[in-house]
């Protein structure tokens, strides 16, 4: 799993990244400027995409579309490690389906 923190307008925070073994992007948005004492986590966490969100996103490109609905943008240089590192880190559902077809002997 990756995960890359940037701080956005408004005291904003996009936490978002690769999640290996759900096979999908996420990102979450969180308003840095709550209360400390609050206790409901709404007052703080704006917006969620991905698994949470009931989404699987496996493209890059469709997160920036997901987000850009919302008025939220990710850099062209984030937007490139994201994609790096799903490349390096790669699927494990992927990875487990392939070793199960591997047991049966039915792999490539």
């Amino acid at each position: 799993m990756s995960q890359h923190t940037l701080m956005l307008e408004d005291c904003k925070r996009l936490v978002i990244g690769w999640d290996g073994p759900l096979a999908t992007y996420f990102a979450d948005v969180f308003d840095d400027t709550f209360d400390e004492d609050a206790k409901d986590i709404s007052q703080f966490h704006v917006a969620t995409y991905g698994m949470l969100a009931g989404d699987d996103i496996a493209e890059v490109d469709e997160l920036r579309s997901k987000m850009a609905e919302d008025g939220y943008e990710i850099p062209g240089e984030l937007a490139e490690q994201l994609e790096m590192d799903k490349i390096a880190r790669g699927s494990w559902r992927t990875f487990t389906q392939q070793s199960g077809l591997d047991m049966i002997g039915m792999g490539d």
